[in-house]
């Protein structure tokens, strides 16, 4: 094994024992921890533009060294001690050859890696200003729980954008329908009942492996597929969020089986343009035509509606909570008047 395949492997197992390392405190000045790089470097371990007591923590204890709650010389002196025993213990035999330059990685600029933030500031409703910027991100770190120091390098920005990403997966997808992926709506659901549709032109939707259960309710006697539609039983007052994203087609109030009051959105998703993906059940719409929506980012309402009459999916709703009726229909195809759609 050459020397730069041992370093590759060292830092693999470095980074691996990373995860539950916390950033300590520090009493040493930034000249003082840049006396630590030769450190990061035989071991084959990157640390951005320049050292910071997140990154020399992280090395503490993949060295085995416990720093206490402060940095300080004491804990620098034994640190730098254990990465030359460390690097001579894995050092190669002389063979005349040349060792190839381990190389940092350069600190990231604000930019297209920055953006890739502005979902998780959107998911968790926080602001950022024009762009996002180094303080937004060390706010959102601090926020999220992630050590960073007091500089974001480019392992920083990894390790916060997959800690961010998974604080916002608060609307999953659940289902795929010819091309359209489908969100949660809401992000405290109980069940999602598949049902017929009252339209010939919605098309079946295809279930993924969800955290959230789901079940296919007995037939209606219509005439579209057994999963055309998805009544999703949602939290009183949870907010409703699109979807998918596309733009609004129309949205609004109707009445509902000519005796009830009910709001709804139609959306035009980007992923399959002409079809029309429906809500209906939502309470206090907040969108309208020619708006765009983000999926699993965009309230297009303030609720689910409570129904004043028992629905088929509460034969398996142990909440009591309402639902949301959900559709993604195909326009090419005719709207067929189904026997008992209870329309006006």
């Amino acid at each position: 094994m050459n020397a730069r395949m041992i370093a590759a492997a060292a830092a693999v197992m470095l980074v691996a024992g990373a995860a539950s390392v916390v950033s300590a405190t520090t009493s040493l000045t930034l000249a003082e921890l840049a006396t630590a790089e030769p450190a990061f470097e035989a071991v084959g371990l990157g640390y951005g533009s320049r050292v910071d007591e997140a990154d020399l923590t992280r090395l503490a204890g993949l060295l085995g060294h416990d720093v206490g709650q402060v940095l300080d010389a004491g804990d620098l002196d034994h640190i730098v001690a254990l990465a030359a025993r460390r690097a001579a213990a894995t050092a190669p035999p002389s063979t005349g050859t040349t060792t190839p330059t381990i190389t940092t990685p350069a600190a990231p600029t604000p930019g297209a890696a920055y953006a890739a933030f502005e979902p998780v500031f959107a998911g968790l409703s926080v602001g950022y200003g024009n762009v996002v910027d180094d303080a937004d991100l060390l706010a959102l770190a601090r926020r999220l729980g992630v050590a960073v120091g007091n500089v974001i390098d480019a392992a920083d920005v990894d390790r916060l954008l997959a800690a961010g990403t998974r604080a916002t997966d608060r609307f999953p997808v659940f289902a795929t329908v010819g091309g359209v992926t489908l969100r949660q709506p809401a992000e405290h659901v109980e069940l999602i009942g598949y049902h017929q549709s009252n339209h010939e032109g919605a098309r079946d939707m295809t279930a993924l492996a969800s955290r959230t259960p789901s079940t296919v309710l007995p037939s209606r006697g219509r005439l579209s597929g057994r999963r055309s539609a998805a009544d999703i039983v949602a939290a009183r007052g949870a907010e409703i969020r699109s979807p998918v994203t596309g733009t609004v087609k129309r949205a609004g109030t109707y009445t509902l089986y000519c005796r009830y009051s009910d709001d709804y959105a139609v959306i035009e998703p980007d992923e399959h343009r002409g079809w029309e993906v429906k809500l209906l059940h939502i309470d206090g719409v907040r969108v309208r035509a020619g708006d765009r929506v983000v999926a699993g980012q965009t309230v297009l309402a303030g609720g689910p509606t409570p129904l004043p009459f028992t629905s088929q999916v509460d034969d398996h709703n142990g909440t009591g909570w309402p639902h949301v009726h959900l559709e993604v229909v195909d326009l090419s195809i005719p709207d067929v008047k189904n026997p008992g759609s209870g329309g006006c």
